[in-house]
């Protein structure tokens, strides 16, 4: 079989090198066994052809030729199947280099040529703010208008996720709480801000009062349950825990 010439890669190419898969190896192996069998062959009957020839043990003539005819036609077969199985090897490799290699290979061309746009299209955008030489005085309300925007828009969030929590009701216990996010809008959202209203009842006293002091809440105390109604109010939440007259706590809905 003819051997396969790729053209070479240059040094600045950015094409990956694509090694053949595991199928067309063992392809390329079987062949090499196909060729290596057939010259076996070859080489046994050019040897017995000699033998018989010089010694003359293995009878007539006739049942010699008979012998050979045989040989050659066993031959014959092996080497049909032989041609078969390479025609199977070159199908294989067609497929592979026809579409696998090409695709491969059209897609990775595609990411460099969209690469080199967006870079291209970056470099030209700086030149051309540089060159229009906006004053720093612009630039420094424009970042402030940017940051004014961004604070406005958290304390959007902080608005709309409070009246979606005061939606929640005991039963919605699973439910995700909508985050809230700290110093009104000025800070982020805690770590340890509980994930549904089951886990906000949950806390502990610990708890309760690091997010209530985390989030700068007013009235902060040793108490569980008043550093909890603290957290309650300001995540929008509409119950609250009221004692009872066993001492003990329960919740109740209110109108926050």
């Amino acid at each position: 079989m003819a051997q396969l010439n790729t053209p070479p890669v240059s040094s600045t190419s950015t094409y990956q090198t694509f090694l053949p898969p595991p199928e067309i190896m063992a392809a390329r192996d079987a062949f090499t066994a196909i060729k290596n069998a057939t010259t076996t062959l070859d080489d046994v009957l050019d040897k017995m052809i000699d033998y018989n020839y010089h010694v003359g043990i293995l009878g007539s003539k006739t049942e010699l030729a008979n012998d050979i005819e045989t040989i050659s036609n066993d031959i014959d077969d092996q080497d049909k199947e032989h041609k078969k199985a390479l025609h199977e090897i070159k199908l294989l490799l067609d497929d592979f280099l026809d579409k696998q290699v090409i695709n491969a290979l059209k897609a990775q061309v595609e990411e460099d040529i969209n690469k080199e746009i967006d870079h291209l299209v970056e470099i030209h955008v700086k030149e051309h703010l540089e060159q229009r030489h906006i004053p720093e005085a612009v630039k420094t309300e424009l970042l402030g208008r940017k940051s004014t925007l961004e604070l406005e828009h958290r304390r959007l969030h902080n608005s709309e996720s409070k009246r979606a929590n005061s939606l929640l009701r005991q039963k919605d216990g699973n439910m995700l709480l909508n985050t809230i996010y700290a110093d009104d809008g000025n800070g982020e959202v805690s770590k340890d801000y509980p994930r549904t209203l089951n886990d906000l009842f949950d806390l502990d006293a610990p708890m309760c009062k690091s997010l209530a002091t985390e989030y700068k809440l007013p009235g902060v105390s040793d108490s569980r349950e008043k550093n909890l109604n603290l957290l309650l109010r300001f995540f929008g939440i509409a119950y609250q825990m009221v004692r009872t007259g066993d001492e003990k706590y329960r919740r109740v809905g209110v109108v926050c």
